[in-house]
């Protein structure tokens, strides 16, 4: 039944053109290879032009084990998801129930309101749905992979900087705002070109007095890109290791 209702609402998202182009992962004609040529291209087509690139490698919390019921449920209606399909969706996720156990004594069961069943063959498209507009929300270009999601620009201007820090803030806004939280401390940028910019780039995060500060994300040389080892081995552009 599972690939059943996967199967119609996949149907259903392509017919309606639902799924942001942005999003290369569990999409029919779309792979990690699709993506590895467009974001190549493009930073390739940037520096031969004399500029440079930033790009932020973004890292979620534990995305499938956070996953919101009650706002994913709010995400499913507004792709025009209903009736049927959309109890047995909801079905599919509750009456899960959660039990501690501690120094062999059983805490009361309790039910489990967020998180997506690893695994399952539905899962990836649900979360799909739920990061699905995250593209709107930035002026930098943004790819995604299911949860796997970078964010990039041209940083050879100020504007380019800036515009890229506005959108990592932006980010940060819609993941309070789902409850789908960005992981700052495993989030890294890597800077590609002739010239590098001396740009840094933060993301807030929690104190632990509660406060809220700022974490200056980590320069890297290296990245494992849907698969493939990238690496800053000179000063043009990234190689496949």
């Amino acid at each position: 039944m599972e690939k059943l209702v996967r199967g119609h609402v996949l149907k259903h998202l392509q017919d309606n053109k639902l799924i942001s182009g942005e999003q290369h992962g569990f999409v029919p004609g779309r792979s990690t290879i699709t993506q590895l040529l467009v974001v190549m291209d493009t930073w390739t087509k940037i520096i031969d032009e004399g500029g440079t690139v930033d790009v932020v490698y973004m890292d979620y919390q534990k995305a499938f084990d956070s996953v919101p019921h009650r706002r994913l449920m709010e995400k499913i209606k507004a792709h025009g998801i209903g009736g049927k399909i959309r109890n047995w969706i909801e079905d599919f996720l509750k009456h899960r129930k959660q039990q501690v156990v501690t120094n062999g004594i059983h805490s009361l069961e309790a039910e489990v309101t967020s998180g997506i069943p690893q695994g399952s063959v539905l899962g990836p498209l649900l979360l799909i749905i739920l990061i699905n507009d995250l593209p709107q929300l930035v002026k930098s270009a943004v790819k995604m992979f299911a949860d796997d999601t970078k964010l990039y620009g041209n940083s050879s201007t100020n504007q380019g900087i800036e515009e890229l820090q506005r959108d990592l803030d932006q980010l940060q806004q819609w993941s309070d705002r789902w409850l789908l939280r960005f992981h700052p401390q495993k989030c890294a940028v890597m800077k590609l070109g002739t010239n590098k910019s001396e740009a840094s780039y933060s993301m807030p995060v929690k104190e632990a007095d509660g406060s809220t500060g700022r974490l200056t994300l980590t320069e890297i040389e290296a990245e494992k890109d849907l698969g493939q080892q990238l690496e800053v081995r000179t000063s043009h552009c990234p190689h496949n290791s």
